[in-house]
């Protein structure tokens, strides 16, 4: 078998549009004998009059003789009206015009062609090495090509755009855009893109096997489907607009390096890897949807939108997310370790899920997995659930806000529950030491519970107990360390649901291991001052337990002596004042 016929075979086995030219490459196989270079003699025209060029005769490479073929006479407007015309390579200048009628190919085989005028496409444009072509086909195009046609590069073929393309692409080597390349209808990737320019998609580009680079100063727009299946490389900008979709699969090998930036108004799933050295703004509409073993950031990720994880992300300790929309830790065995989080919006961790990161929240954070966090400041609401692990190993600060612990609350290695402000309330249980300076609760609104602390508890001059006490029972503080109460330390009683405990009720509000101080109690009187509550033992129960018990008020009723004293002196007074007025008469 000659090279020529082996070659022919190894192109055939092309996928696309490519393989209907299979036939066309039969006729290039003959042997070539010399090139022709033929120019169009100017004015309007069709191809196939063979008049309208110069040598006569209707260039296409049949037989042994090709075509390097000129229009550069000004004002020529060709219409490409043969089937398949294939030539070795084309000089298009400009203000001029080609049109490749629908159904017809042109193949440009070998050497440099070069477009400084306008193509419109309604065929299709193939780059495809001949087996007796000199030189590899590259096509330069620093004008316009644009229709519904397709541009299709062989292995050997390279597109290098400096002006403007639209249309769909099929590439297996090279497709360089450093102008503006809009892609429309279906788009596929098995070679080297390259994009320093401005890529628009509004169709789908899919990317089996081939690597695509935006490079710095280069900007991929998708209205579309970008879905990779390789390696995507991007140092640029990528904008990803509402509606649109980039997927990182992993039916092959799916790996997206981001050095750039992407701003992401649309979806962005990942099913295998991203590496993120840029950044990532996921705007108001914008998803992010990680379903990989491995989404490794070390800069900085905004989030507006929503952020789903369901395998794992991983960020550097140094490195920040800053949400403001919701972020969601989705299912078992999902990880999502965050730098420094700050959080404004919704963090979700759900059950069997874990997530590690180190927060300053003025949002929400909503825990019914596993939680661990280095420092922790909160000015928002925190929920931990009954299923909820929540550790930290530095200080739990809150300034404002509110914590619910239902689940469990962990502050190990020195580390203390710190609530300056807002209040923790619940029926759960926190390991370590509270400092109260904001408003301790046990249980919840209108509903009374038993809220743990396997340690000390501290209740500062500023700090409060509200005690929830209903007909069904009241709230528990029970401490397993010392509850010291400075001085000033407040006692708040909230009767729920109408309650009206009879005089000689007693409730146990707190026990614990030791006790120091007293409580003063906000408001002591109940029932339209008939009642009022009482400290009855700090030493309660069985000597560990403060007790609390409703009284009949204590009226102070003066008593008969200082009655008399009282009437004495005002008749001495009426006395006085006749005397004074008789005076003064005489």
């Amino acid at each position: 078998m000659d090279k020529s016929s082996s070659v022919l075979r190894s192109v055939c086995v092309l996928t696309g549009p490519v393989v209907y030219f299979c036939l066309l490459l039969a006729v290039l196989a003959a042997p070539l004998n010399a090139q022709t270079t033929s120019s169009w003699n100017g004015g309007t025209g069709n191809w196939s009059v063979s008049s309208d060029w110069n040598p006569s005769g209707v260039p296409n490479n049949i037989g042994s003789t090709t075509f390097s073929v000129n229009v550069t006479a000004p004002n020529s407007v060709v219409s490409m009206d043969v089937l398949n015309v294939a030539i070795d390579n084309l000089t298009l200048a400009a203000p001029n015009f080609l049109t490749i009628n629908a159904g017809n190919t042109l193949a440009l085989v070998s050497g440099t062609s070069a477009n400084y005028g306008t193509i419109t496409n309604k065929g299709a444009i193939v780059l495809l090495f001949g087996p007796n072509s000199g030189l590899l086909p590259t096509l330069n195009n620093y004008g316009s090509i644009s229709g519904t046609g397709g541009l299709n590069t062989s292995p050997d073929g390279t597109f290098n755009n400096y002006g403007t393309f639209s249309g769909n692409f099929n590439n297996f080597n090279s497709v360089t855009n450093n102008g503006l390349l809009y892609s429309s209808g279906e788009s596929q990737n098995n070679g080297a893109l390259a994009n320093s320019g401005t890529l628009v998609n509004n169709g789908t580009i899919t990317q089996f096997s081939g690597v695509i680079t935006n490079s710095v100063g280069g900007t991929i727009v998708n209205h579309g489907t970008l879905q990779n299946d390789s390696l995507l490389f991007n140092d640029g900008t990528i904008y990803n607009a509402p509606g649109a979709s980039i997927v990182n699969t992993d039916e092959v090998t799916g790996f997206f390096v981001n050095t750039g930036t992407i701003i992401n108004a649309g979806g962005f799933n990942n099913a295998d890897a991203v590496f993120q050295g840029g950044t990532i703004d996921n705007l108001s509409s914008g998803s992010l949807i990680n379903q990989g073993i491995n989404f490794l950031s070390v800069n900085t990720l905004n989030n507006a939108g929503t952020v789903t994880n369901f395998g794992r992300f991983a960020q550097f300790s140094a490195v920040t997310v800053t949400n403001s929309g919701t972020i969601t830790n989705e299912g078992n065995g999902a990880q999502f370790f965050a730098g420094i989080l700050f959080n404004s919006g919704m963090v979700r961790n759900t059950v069997g899920a874990t997530l590690s990161a180190s927060f300053i929240n003025t949002g929400t954070v909503n825990n019914q997995g596993t939680l661990d966090s280095g420092p922790f400041t909160n000015f928002g609401r925190v929920k931990i659930s009954d299923t909820g692990l929540f550790n930290v190993s530095t200080n739990y600060n809150q300034f404002a806000g509110s914590t619910v612990v239902n689940g469990t609350l962990t502050a190990s290695n020195g580390a203390i529950v710190n609530i300056l402000g807002g209040s923790l309330s619940g029926g759960g249980t926190v390991n370590g030491n509270v400092v109260m300076g904001g408003t301790m609760i046990a249980g919840t609104p209108h509903n009374p519970l038993t809220f743990n602390i396997n340690g000390n508890y501290s209740q500062n001059a500023t700090g409060i107990f509200t005690e929830l006490i209903s007909s069904k029972g009241n709230g528990l503080l029970n401490i397993s360390g010392t509850a010291a109460l400075a001085p000033g330390a407040l006692l708040n009683i909230q009767l729920v649901g109408g309650y009206d405990p009879k005089n000689g009720t007693s409730f146990t509000i707190m026990d614990y291991g030791s006790e120091k101080g007293t409580f003063t109690i906000t408001d002591p009187y109940f029932d339209h001052g008939k009642q009022e509550w009482v400290v009855s033992s700090y030493a309660g129960g069985d000597g560990d337990d403060v007790v609390l018990t409703a009284e009949a008020a204590h009226v102070v009723t003066p008593e008969p002596c200082t009655m008399l004293l009282v009437g004495s002196a005002l008749l001495g007074m009426g006395g006085y004042a006749k005397r004074k007025k008789a005076s003064r008469a005489r």
